[in-house]
Order: structure tokens, then sequence, then C-alpha cells
């Protein structure tokens, strides 16, 4: 005797649940034997990303026709099915991609930005001086998260988080690269460069928002708040 024919899409369904699960698991939910389901496994392996969201939308709408109808046998199994099917879904899904600028893209230009607007190149004499700079520029990353968390709203405060997390996936807001640069602009404005304000800034944070100096460093701003509106004016 042949071995019984099986619908392309019962066979799609098992190989997608002993992915999930185990061939024993899928054995049982969709009523093929194992031994069949293990041959399908060691022939065609695991379905690919497509065919499984095509699996679970056929599973869904397979449980909805027969709760619809009143029909209760084999509801429980196909409502596992489904739960599988989106847990597997979920898990390895394809992730949606940006539409626009990124919340990570713009962490990267607001790093050119620093370096091309604000670092004096005279005070970049060796490599401690290039790293003393790189770690102010993180650390006034930190205090603009901190801006953003007491923000009405919380608005730009996804993407900043990604700025630390790297999700590139993160959207930004279209005003995020100009709101960074008004708030680092203000706070070298005030502070005199970026090491004197990222130093003030996290003793801010540690101090509980009691400020660390008792006046403000003479070292001039190098064009960093030249085309923002939200910058305070510059001093002649």
């Amino acid at each position: 005797m042949g071995r019984k024919p099986y619908p392309a899409d019962a066979r799609l369904r098992a190989l997608a649940l002993a992915g999930a699960t185990d061939v024993q698991n899928a054995a049982k939910l969709t009523g093929i034997p194992a031994e069949t389901i293990a041959r399908w496994v060691d022939a065609d392996g695991d379905v690919d990303q497509s065919t499984l969201e095509r699996l679970r939308d056929l599973a869904e709408s397979e449980l909805t026709v027969r709760l619809a109808s009143g029909q209760t046998r084999g509801v429980r199994d196909l409502a596992v099915v489904v739960g599988i099917m989106r847990d597997k879904v979920a898990r390895y899904g394809r992730k949606a991609e940006p539409t626009g600028t990124t919340a990570v893209e713009v962490r990267d230009a607001l790093e050119e930005w620093v370096i091309d607007a604000v670092v004096d190149e005279a005070h970049l004499t060796d490599d401690g001086a290039f790293d003393a700079h790189h770690d102010a520029t993180n650390g006034l990353q930190s205090e603009l998260l901190r801006r953003a968390n007491d923000e009405p709203g919380q608005p730009h405060r996804p993407a900043l988080l990604a700025w630390f997390s790297g999700k590139a996936e993160v959207p930004a807001l279209p005003d995020l690269f100009d709101w960074a640069t008004a708030h680092l602009s203000k706070l070298v404005m005030e502070h005199g460069d970026l090491i004197a304000a990222a130093t003030e800034a996290d003793g801010w944070r540690r101090n509980g928002g009691t400020s660390t100096t008792t006046s403000t460093p003479s070292v001039p701003l190098v064009s960093a708040c030249s085309s923002s509106p939200a910058c305070p004016p510059s001093t002649p």
C-alpha cells in the first residue's frame, strides 16, 4: 500500500509545528503520524517566514469558521495551533522596515554635528583629548535622555532610548535633530565648552539637580548655535 497523500498546507502546517515545538506534538495536533512528519522534516527542513505567516492566517480563518458554525470537534487543538503559529511569527518574524529617518541615524548625525560645530580642533591635541571629547558627547546624550524623560508626554523618549539600545527600527520625530542640537548648544553656551557642559550635566544628575559650578567658563563656543531659533543669543 502506498503512502497516504496529504494536502500541501497540511504538510507545511506540520512542518511549522514541528519547528516550533517538536515532531510528537505536531503529530498530536495534526493527526499525521510522527514518522511521516519526521520524514518531511528531514527532507524539507523548517518553513520559510512568508509560508509561516500564510499558515498562521489560514489557521486563524479555519478556527473562526468552526467557531462561527458551532463546530466543537478539533477546536481546542486548532486553537493551540493558532497560538503556536502566532508565537513563532512574533518571535522570528521580519522586523518592520522604518519608513523615515530613524533615531539611530539622528544620533549619528548629531555626533557629526558636535565634531563639526562644537568641538574646537585646537583642543584635540592627543588621543586623550579625543577620548575626553568622545566621553563628553556620550555624557551629554545621557543628559538629553534625562530631558526627554522630563518632557510632558515624553515625545522624544523612545528615540533617545534607541540611541543607547541601538535599535535601528525606531523612528525619529521630524524635530529630533533640531531639538537635540538646541539643547546641546544651550548647554555648551552656558558652560563654555563640550567637556565643561558634560561635567556639569553629570554633576547635576549625581547631586539630584544641584549645580556643581559657581561660574561660567570663558572658553568660546565654536558656531554651535548658529541656525537654531531655540538657542540663546550669543554674546559679542
